[in-house]
């Protein structure tokens, strides 16, 4: 390090190991119901399973930060890692990334502007990796179970021992995203106004992907490097300081973001339909020249009517039931009749955060929102009822299904509908007040000497205070698979949002 020049290396080694063990007992059949699961050996069919694995992860990152009279950045590292998910060939992925900035304001021609008083232009280059498959995706393990038992000889039941659900795959590898980015950074007026820009552009090769297999390969599913994605877009953030005073304080800072996602190719020419199911339907699909998150079902066209009887019948139907557009005009509706019925990622997520404050009142109000969102409302289309029986409660909607008194355009009870529709499909945007808080700071005063007492502050909150949507489900922002953008937009098996009130005191001595 000198007056001009000043440079880091760092060197990092990481080892990670994590072991998972299951097991469960269960019986059935006992002589009374006093036993139960206090002596589970009194039942006439009794269970154990267990299932163990394990997985590490070694890690060496290499770092050079260099910055040349506090105005010019580069930063550059490689990472390699190591995973014990993967066979050996293709354990160790090495993933390199550096990022170049120049802070414009450190600049002589800068240097007394009134107005720009932080100015910084940046770009960096990357490549990351993802191991984020089943620890026994490369393997096939067998399973042990009562169910797979047979007598060969005798009446004594051989143990039964069947291949998993999971077919193995060792030709698996890491699944690389490369990304391109470059911002500005700028604060003018003493920062009163502050701005952050940034674009991006993510390319992933090797996309890991649990796909479901036919029915007659035995396994139903099996992990695969599907393909190749581009993931492209912008975010800006803005904050501004209206007023500051004395007496008064008032900051906010807004937040608007846009991705747009495209699969570039897979694997295979067909449509690949994910592994994971809800409540026994399959509701995604990934298609090349489309995007991840994207819906897939019938298009439902309303109920048959009294006086179409004729029409319905075609199509093996009567009145009170689901009429779907035949879009191959076989006469029959199946699978080859489902198309894009929607996308859960949303065009737009904005947020705006502002704090207010009047002497030792302060007020904070964060929103967030999105908008063009859709939601696959898997857990409503269970709740009425309709296609496989999973729920015993039923949706208020069921209420106004169709009857010859009713004719609604609510299929019927009688009515076994496909879940897969645009009956399901809701338009997800929203804002929503995620919190607002309120404070009261007491000022010092000889009281608080007598108690040695430096702060008091008195403070309530309301998280999730309202949500102004159009979606019927608990929640806009729910989804079955988190953060996952393959699955994005399914609500099923989610609660109600939860509304949580705080009221708290801040003593420091």
């Amino acid at each position: 390090e000198s007056s001009k020049h000043r440079l880091q290396i760092d060197a990092v080694h990481e080892q990670y190991y994590s072991k998972y063990n299951y097991l469960s007992a269960s019986s059935e059949g006992f002589f009374s119901d006093n036993t139960l699961y206090h002596e589970l050996s009194l039942g006439s069919i009794q269970r154990i399973t267990n299932n163990s694995n394990d997985q590490s992860l070694q890690s060496f990152l290499g770092r050079i930060n260099y910055a040349f009279d506090g105005k010019y950045l580069l930063t550059a590292s490689v990472r390699a890692d190591g995973s014990s998910k993967f066979r050996d060939g293709n354990k160790w992925g090495v993933f390199p990334s550096g990022s170049l900035a120049w802070r414009i304001s450190e600049e002589s021609f800068l240097e007394q502007s009134e107005i720009v008083n932080d100015l910084k232009l940046r770009t960096s280059y990357g490549i990351t990796g993802n191991q984020g498959i089943d620890a026994l995706a490369t393997h096939s393990p067998a399973v042990v179970s009562p169910d797979f038992n047979y007598p060969f000889t005798g009446s004594t039941a051989t143990i039964g021992v069947a291949p998993s659900n999971r077919l193995a795959n060792p030709d698996l590898t890491w699944e690389e995203t490369a990304q391109f980015n470059i911002g500005l950074d700028a604060g003018l007026w003493q920062s009163r106004l502050t701005l952050s820009a940034d674009y991006y552009i993510k390319r992933t090769t090797n996309l890991l992907l649990n796909r479901l297999l036919p029915s007659f390969v035995g396994p139903t599913v099996v992990t695969e490097n599907v393909g190749e994605m581009e993931n492209k877009g912008f975010g800006v953030s803005i904050g501004i300081i209206p007023v500051e005073t004395p007496g008064w304080d008032i900051s906010s800072n807004i937040t608007i973001s846009r991705n747009v996602n495209k699969v570039i190719s897979l694997v295979t020419d067909e449509p690949i339909i994910p592994g994971e199911t809800y409540g026994d339907v399959l509701p995604v699909w990934i298609e090349a020249g489309k995007s991840l998150g994207t819906f897939r079902g019938l298009l439902f066209e309303g109920v048959y009517q009294l006086g179409e009887e004729v029409e319905a019948a075609e199509y093996g139907r009567v009145p009170g039931q689901a009429k779907y557009a035949d879009l191959n005009d076989d006469g029959i509706i199946s699978e080859d009749d489902m198309t894009d019925i929607g996308n859960g990622n949303p065009d737009i997520i904005f947020g705006w955060n502002t704090d207010i404050r009047w002497k030792n009142l302060s007020l904070n109000l964060l929103f967030t929102g999105t908008t063009g969102n859709e939601i696959y409302n898997i857990q409503r289309a269970k709740m009425m009822n309709l296609g496989s029986l999973v729920f015993h409660a039923s949706h208020a909607d069921y209420k106004d299904r169709w009857t010859p008194e009713n004719p609604s355009n609510i299929p019927s009870s009688r009515d076994n509908t496909e879940i897969l529709s645009t009956q399901f499909i809701e338009d997800g945007s929203h804002l929503m007040l995620k919190n607002i808080s309120i404070s009261y700071s007491f000022s010092e005063n000889p009281l608080f000497d007598k108690l040695g007492l430096n702060e008091l502050k008195l403070y309530t909150s309301i998280e999730n205070a309202f949500v102004l949507t159009k979606y019927t489900g608990y929640d806009p922002e729910a989804t079955a698979t988190g953060d996952r953008d393959i699955q994005v937009g399914i609500d099923y098996n989610t609660f109600p949002l939860a509304r949580t009130f705080k009221f708290g005191i801040k003593l420091n001595f």
